[in-house]
C-alpha cells in the first residue's frame, strides 16, 4: 500500500483519506500479484512486526500510555531521587561544626489544592514557605490563599469535596489572589537570601511526600512552581526550583546533630522510617497561634499551609537543638506561650550532668582476695502434710474448747450459751420449796 501510494503520488494522484483510499485502489493489484511478486512485501511485513514487538514505543498500557514513556518516567524519577539524596548528604556533611549547622538556612513549603486533573495537574488553593535555621528558628514566612478561578470544567465536585474534607477554602468566590506573578514574587523574595548563599541558584524547597490522610503532597508543590515559572518566565527547568523530600533532610540533619554531641551519639535515627514516623506524629498539631486568620475562623488550623510549615520547623528544632545546646525561643523554635521546661527535660539533665565532675571509682580484684565461708544453720524444712493437704493451725480450729456450745433459735447465740436456762423443777421439788 505504501509503495502503491508513492507511485500514484508521483503521477499527481492524491489520497485525501490516506491509506483508506489506497486500500480500495491497491486491493485489485494485490490480488492479481503472483507469489514471487508478493514475497518482498511479505518479508518487509515480517521485519516490521518483529520491530514493533521489540519496540516499547509501540506497546501500550491499559491506560493507552506507551511503555517507553512509563520506563522513561521511572528512570527520570530514580535520577531525581539520587540527585536529591546527593544534595542533602553533601550539604549536611559540609556543615561540620556546630556553628555552621546552626546558621545554615533551610526552606519548607506546603501547598493545599482543590483537585487533581487527568493530566496530573494540581489546582492550588494555598501556599506557604518558611525560612528557618536551628540557631534562630523561624526567621520568615510567606503565605497566601489562592482563588479557585482556574478550576477546569468537570472538577467542581472534586474541589468542593476537597474543601469540605481538608482546607475549607471555597472554590468559588473565595479569599486570596489569582495573580501568579504575586505568588511567584513572594516565593522568590523569601528564597533570595538562600540564593545568595547557594552561589546564585535557588535553594530547594522541602516538603513531605504524597500522603492523602496527612494532606501533604510533594507533587502539588512541584506543580505550583512549574506553573509559576511557565506563566512568569515563559519556561520551566526542574533544577531551577528543586523540590525535595523533608523526610530525607530531617533524617540527615538529626543524625548530624547527634554525632556532634558525644553523649548522645547513640540516639541517631537508624533508618529514614523513624524520621517519617516522627513527622507523621505531628505533635504540634492544632496549635492555634500559628495558623492564618482564615483557618482560625473556620476551625481548620490543622490543615492550614502556614501551620504546616511552622509545625515542621518546631518538630525539627525540638529534636535537633538539644544536641547543639541551643536555647529554645518561644515563637521561633516552639509555639508561643509554651513552657520551655516541659520541652525535652532530659536534654537539661544531660547538660547538668556535663557540668558535674566525673566520679572516681575504685576497682577491686576479688580473684586475689581470700574468702572464708561460715556455715549457716539452715531452717528445718516444713513437715509434709497428710496427702499433700496443709494441716490447719490448732489456734484457728473450731472446737468445743475454743467456742462454747450454741443454742439454735431466734435471739440465741453467745449470750444464751454464757447464761444457760435453768432446768425446770419437778412437782415434788416445788412442794418442798414452798
Amino acid at each position: 500500500m505504501l509503495d502503491y501510494k508513492a507511485r500514484c503520488e508521483r503521477n499527481g494522484e492524491r489520497f485525501p483519506n490516506g491509506l483508506r483510499d489506497v486500500q480500495t485502489e491497491a486491493s485489485p493489484e494485490w490480488n492479481a500479484m503472483s507469489a514471487e511478486t508478493r514475497k518482498p512485501y511479505e518479508d518487509m511485513a515480517k521485519e516490521e512486526k518483529l520491530r514493533i514487538k521489540g519496540d516499547d514505543s509501540c506497546n501500550f498500557t491499559n491506560t493507552h500510555r506507551p511503555f517507553s514513556l512509563v520506563d522513561k518516567e521511572k528512570q527520570e524519577e530514580m535520577h531525581a531521587i539520587a540527585k536529591m539524596k546527593d544534595y542533602i548528604e553533601s550539604t549536611v556533611n559540609g556543615l561540620r561544626n556546630r556553628k555552621l549547622l546552626a546558621e545554615h538556612k533551610f526552606y519548607l513549603a506546603h501547598v493545599n489544592y482543590f483537585c487533581t486533573t487527568e493530566t496530573l495537574e494540581y489546582i492550588p488553593a494555598e501556599v506557604a514557605v518558611a525560612e528557618f535555621c536551628l540557631g534562630e528558628g523561624i526567621t520568615n514566612v510567606f503565605h497566601t490563599l489562592i482563588k479557585g478561578s482556574r478550576i477546569p470544567l468537570g472538577y467542581q465536585h472534586d474541589a468542593m469535596q476537597k474543601c469540605d474534607e481538608t482546607h475549607k477554602i471555597p472554590p468559588r468566590n473565595g479569599p486570596g489572589t489569582d495573580n501568579m506573578n504575586v505568588i511567584f514574587d513572594g516565593i522568590k523574595k523569601i528564597l533570595e537570601p538562600g540564593r545568595i548563599a547557594n552561589g546564585g541558584d535557588y535553594p530547594p524547597l522541602f516538603t513531605m511526600s504524597e500522603n492523602i490522610h496527612l494532606n501533604t503532597s510533594i507533587h502539588a508543590v512541584k506543580n505550583l512552581m512549574k506553573n509559576c515559572s511557565v506563566n512568569c518566565l515563559g519556561h520551566y527547568r526542574e533544577d531551577y526550583f528543586p523540590v525535595y523530600n523533608l523526610e530525607n533532610l530531617f533524617f540527615k540533619l538529626h543524625n548530624a546533630c547527634c554525632e556532634l554531641s558525644d553523649d548522645n551519639a547513640s540516639e541517631v535515627f537508624p533508618t529514614i522510617g523513624i524520621a517519617n514516623i516522627e513527622l507523621e506524629r505531628d505533635i504540634y498539631n492544632y496549635t492555634q497561634s500559628i495558623a492564618c486568620d482564615f483557618h482560625a475562623e473556620q476551625d481548620a488550623v490543622s490543615n492550614c499551609s502556614q501551620s504546616f510549615v511552622q509545625r515542621w520547623v518546631y518538630l525539627i528544632c525540638d529534636h535537633c537543638c538539644q544536641y547543639l545546646d541551643i536555647k529554645l525561643q518561644t515563637g521561633r523554635h516552639i509555639p508561643k506561650n509554651t513552657d520551655v521546661e516541659c520541652i525535652r527535660p532530659h536534654a537539661q539533665d544531660n547538660q547538668a550532668n556535663k557540668a558535674q565532675p566525673m566520679r572516681s571509682f575504685t576497682i577491686v580484684d576479688f580473684s586475689k582476695q581470700k574468702t572464708s565461708f561460715v556455715p549457716v544453720e539452715e531452717a528445718p524444712p516444713p513437715k509434709p502434710s497428710t496427702y499433700g493437704i496443709p494441716q490447719p493451725d490448732p489456734a484457728l480450729t473450731c472446737s468445743e474448747e475454743n467456742f462454747p456450745s450454741m443454742s439454735f433459735g431466734r435471739g440465741r447465740g453467745r449470750l444464751a450459751a454464757s447464761n444457760p436456762k435453768p432446768t425446770p423443777l419437778s412437782f415434788a421439788d416445788r412442794l418442798k420449796k414452798k
